[in-house]
């Protein structure tokens, strides 16, 4: 199988960019979509929000990237009136990945293939939305009141906007809304690689097309989470920018800044986005991912990094010196920008001298980490910049971070635009890559389409035909907890022995009183003290829903006689199914109390103060926390 795979549409959204021509005219200009936050999108005010350190429930800084003035336009999408009324009642978060994929889809040539035969995989973070924040105000902010109300022998309520009952599904829901909107039937999947998911999902879709499963593929990534929450998150994590300014590779780069969007691209064979008369931006010559095996979840590791990089190279058949530009993960925290920048220094240490170097830069600097969606962003930049053969700036650059002596390496950050001349008239060819939390790494290779005879020879990734044979996979080790049924043997007095345990009184297991509804729910999740290299104040703050992953990963290890142990298992993946934990949203209803306890304390005729205020959201729910911040990662 030699078939390339061709990018043959794109859309996004993005801040300060509702189209992709004002997207590029930006990045062409150095512009910086950071700014305060808008009114009404934190929970909080900017004064009950705002403090110089990070105290709990405050951010040391209000600037992030916003996507501002967008309105879905229902009437251009042709949609049954079912889809019609619904849509409009979801998150922004769906608004958006709707809107770049009917770009990305009105940007190719899509007559001539078959719906059914196209599929979706898109990353999409699995955090609160502004949306489901609100459903949670809706199921638990009445029972808090009641409570309270009981105890202080006086009413108080719990004032809400209701909200669609389907915000709740966060992190599977874009996908097949997306889906049903275009009318498509070849699936629709999600994925939450953490920062790294965009160029996950353009990987699995390749491989898609590879083994002739569908025709076309949309792939990329969104991220539109409660903004307060993340502004939050990494303000406890001290990895926001205090100065609001995001610089990669800068010498005034003092962390990162958030953002939201979306960015979509449509996938065909080669040989079938030319017979359909597609615009080709690239073809993709390799995608290499793996995941680190040492350091911490918070810290990049360059030997993780390195290894994504050169499995790229090696399946394209490239020398890293080949490419003219790397869109770099580049997030703007001096520590990252330079575990990033030593990767990049170790993979080109044997590459002969070039008559120019290699530019280097992160559309971060323009529309802040879109988390799951920076992929996205970085593909379509740098797909942009092929376009209009030209090399784009890094905003907020000034001078070079002395720590990582950039003028005596082989790249270069530009402050300015510059024609793109490819090397000796060959094809331009590019590099993206993304890097997530937890040491989730991916680097894609892309090169300029001229036509077969100048395109490099490359060895694809393996796909089966049909009518080809393949080796059956085994299934060699298995693990299930599953209410009050928490390993094999007590699933096979279950399903065997039909030893059925009685449902029991659901009680406050989802915080409101359900004392009418049973069922199996899982009371409590056990795990040994050094069983998992995690501290054990970090193991207490995660979610239960990591927790049991964690556990039923291992056992099933166990069971399949695979030892945990130190040495690396550089052929084992790990792929595991989750939605949004909506433990994950008790941190805005924390927050939601500063609105709602100044009209108690008015309704119960007492005066109100910030003690009483801590009070009402101790008993609601803990601070979130750094431990509590990555304890609730799906990534």
């Amino acid at each position: 199988m030699t078939d390339r795979i061709a990018i043959v549409g794109i859309g996004g959204i993005f801040p300060d960019a509702n189209d992709l021509s004002t997207f590029w005219s930006n990045i062409l200009a150095g512009h910086s979509a950071a700014k305060t936050a808008p009114p009404k999108r934190w929970t909080l005010s900017a004064d009950d929000a705002l403090s110089a350190d990070t105290s709990p429930d405050r951010v040391y800084c209000p600037r992030a990237c916003f996507v501002e003035n967008f309105k879905l336009d229902l009437d251009r999408l042709h949609l049954n009136d079912a889809l019609a009324d619904l849509i409009p009642q979801l998150d922004v978060m769906n608004h958006i990945g709707i809107h770049a994929g009917h770009q990305a889809w009105d940007d190719a040539q899509m007559s001539a293939v078959d719906p059914s035969r196209v599929g979706i995989i898109i990353g999409n973070i699995a955090l609160p939305t502004d949306s489901v924040s609100q459903h949670a105000q809706q199921v638990i902010g009445p029972a808090y009141a009641a409570a309270l109300s009981n105890i202080l022998g006086r009413k108080v309520d719990w004032q809400h906007t209701p909200t669609h009952v389907l915000n709740r599904y966060v992190a599977g829901l874009p996908g097949g809304l997306l889906a049903q909107t275009l009318g498509i039937g070849g699936g629709a999947h999600t994925l939450d690689a953490a920062c790294a998911s965009s160029l996950y999902a353009l990987k699995y879709a390749c491989d898609e097309l590879l083994a002739r499963r569908t025709d076309a593929m949309i792939a990329g990534g969104m991220s539109r989470p409660d903004c307060l929450y993340t502004q939050m998150g990494f303000s406890q994590l001290h990895a926001l920018s205090k100065s609001g300014v995001c610089a990669p590779f800068s010498d005034r780069a003092d962390g990162l800044v958030v953002g939201e969007g979306a960015g979509m691209l449509i996938l065909k064979r080669l040989n079938d986005a030319i017979a359909h008369g597609d615009h080709i931006y690239a073809t993709i010559a390799g995608i290499g991912l793996s995941n680190d095996i040492t350091g911490n979840i918070m810290a990049p590791d360059i030997e993780g990094q390195g290894r994504s990089m050169r499995k790229t190279y090696e399946l394209a058949g490239w020398k890293p010196s080949d490419v003219d530009h790397i869109e770099c993960h580049g997030t703007g925290t001096p520590v990252g920008d330079n575990v990033e920048f030593t990767s990049l220094k170790n993979l080109w240490q044997n590459e002969s001298s070039r008559d120019t170097r290699c530019v280097i830069g992160s559309v971060k600097s323009n529309v802040g980490h879109l988390l799951t969606g920076a992929g996205g962003a970085g593909l379509i930049k740098t797909l942009l910049a092929m376009k209009h053969a030209k090399l784009p700036p890094t905003a907020n650059f000034t001078n070079p971070n002395p720590k990582m002596d950039i003028p005596n390496s082989p790249f270069e950050v530009l402050s300015e635009a510059r024609d793109w001349n490819s090397q000796d008239g060959s094809p331009r060819k590019a590099a993206v890559s993304a890097f997530g939390f937890g040491g989730i790494n991916a680097h894609v290779l892309l090169e300029q389409y001229h036509d077969r005879k100048a395109m490099t020879t490359v060895s694809e990734l393996p796909g089966v035909l049909p009518g080809e044979s393949y080796e059956p996979i085994a299934i060699v080790g298995m693990a299930g907890h599953f209410g009050p049924y928490a390993n094999l043997d007590d699933l096979k007095r279950l399903w065997i022995d039909g030893d059925k345990q009685a449902a029991k009184p659901i009680g406050q297991t989802w915080g409101v009183a359900l004392a009418n509804k049973s069922g199996h729910v899982i009371e409590d999740i056990a795990i040994a003290l050094g069983r998992f290299p995690i501290p054990p104040l970090e193991l207490q703050d995660m979610l239960p829903q990591q927790l049991l992953m964690l556990l039923a990963a291992a056992d099933a290890l166990d069971d399949a006689g695979i030892e945990q142990v130190d040495a690396p298992r550089l052929d084992m993946g790990v792929y595991i199914g989750i939605g949004l934990d909506l433990n994950t949203t008790n941190f805005h209803l924390r927050w939601e109390l500063a609105n709602q306890a100044p009209r108690w304390a008015e309704q119960l005729g007492v005066a109100y103060s910030q003690a009483w205020l801590e009070e009402l959201r101790d008993a609601m729910n803990p601070p979130l926390t750094a431990n509590r911040t990555m304890g609730a990662l799906g990534g």
